[in-house]
Order: C-alpha cells, then structure tokens, then sequence
C-alpha cells in the first residue's frame, strides 16, 4: 500500500536487556573460541571491530598477524587475545588448508595417526 517517509512494516525495535541471565565460564570460552573464527583474515563474518571490541563482559585486546604473506596468515594460523574477569583468554583457529586438514587434522582428531609420528613433516 501506500506508505508515508519513514515508516517502516515489519521492522521490530530491539531494546538493550538489563537484566540477563549470567552465562557460565565454558559458555563464554566456547564463544570466544568461536570468534576467533569470525575475525581476522579470511573473517567469518565482517563488522566486528578490532581491538577494543566487546564480547559479552570480555574485551578483544589483540591479534595475530593478519597481514597478506605473513608467517601467521601463510600458516593459515590466527589466534585472538581477550580479557575477561581480569584473566587473559587466548582463542585460535587452526589452518585453512583443507588437502594437510584433511591428510593430518583429522587422522589424528580421530585418533587414528599419532601426532608425533608426523610431527617432522609438517
């Protein structure tokens, strides 16, 4: 229908919730260990912020090295620094190579191959 400037249909206001249930230490680990997933390099999911941002009650305080042909980003390594209750948290992903994921990762995540007897060829 017919609809005047600056009315929206069907767009919901969010309020900020005061009151919220707390969340346990292995709920927020997992969730900082999945943002480091979102961020950096390759980023999972863009618009976060850098260093300062917030996750919850805890703060992004650092990085790797995200540069184009950096050792960290030619490894496929990244890992993310927070502070959270006065404790250092660090998260990281590991490489993005999916032919050594697949011929080293996940033998040994199945317990199938024993990390030290590849460990020299890596």
């Amino acid at each position: 229908g017919n609809q005047s400037a600056g009315q929206f249909v069907g767009v919901r206001q969010f309020h900020k919730v005061e009151n919220v249930m707390p969340v346990s230490s292995e709920l927020m680990l997992a969730l900082l260990s999945m943002d480091s997933y979102s961020r950096g390099y390759a980023e999972g999911i863009g618009g976060l912020g850098g260093i300062g941002a917030q996750i919850g009650n805890a703060t992004l305080t650092g990085e790797s090295d995200v540069a184009a042909g950096s050792a960290a980003v030619t490894a496929g390594f990244y890992a993310s620094a927070y502070n959270w209750s006065g404790q250092t948290v660090i998260s990281y992903r590991g490489t993005d190579d999916k032919v050594l994921d697949t011929l080293y990762g996940y033998g040994v995540g199945a317990g199938l191959i024993a990390p030290q007897g590849f460990s020299h060829r890596v």
